[in-house]
């Protein structure tokens, strides 16, 4: 079987060529959007809570596994406090807001945990500037026992 291919490739080389080439070129495609897939799937956080900000910053979504491909971070990563200091202090940077994102849950009037479908997130007032969020009722939060809430 080796010699009847063999020979074909001899004899018909422009063809081989071509077929190698194809192949490549599949197989680079596949690749490339294999790669924007997993950037995809597996990249920072959601646009529509940061619409207003027009640069992120964030820490690193990974760690570097030299034996192995490099997981991805569940949580957010999250990035030293200096460094708002340290963005507010660039040239030709106007505003720097930081975010905090802690987990939250409901308790009923027993104390006892609500069971969410969701998680529930809660975020520092001062970050309401990076989205389009507007008060339709009430007032920003003036003491550490006042939130906001979604309509939802």
């Amino acid at each position: 079987m080796f010699d009847i291919a063999w020979s074909t490739i001899k004899n018909r080389r422009g063809g081989f060529v071509a077929a190698f080439v194809a192949l490549f070129c599949g197989t680079a495609v596949v690749t490339a959007c294999g790669v924007l897939l997993m950037s995809g799937l597996t990249s920072g956080v959601s646009p529509e809570r940061y619409a207003g900000a027009t640069v992120m910053v964030g820490g690193r979504q990974h760690m570097d596994v030299a034996e192995d491909f490099d997981p991805a971070h569940a949580e957010r990563v999250t990035v030293p406090a200096g460094l708002v200091r340290e963005a507010a202090g660039v040239p030709g940077v106007r505003k720097v807001v930081a975010d905090r994102t802690v987990e939250m849950g409901i308790a009923d009037e027993h104390g006892r945990p609500v069971a969410l479908d969701d998680p529930l997130y809660g975020h520092g007032w001062s970050s309401a500037a990076l989205g389009p969020f507007r008060l339709l009722e009430g007032g920003e939060p003036r003491t550490g026992r006042e939130a906001v809430l979604d309509a939802r």
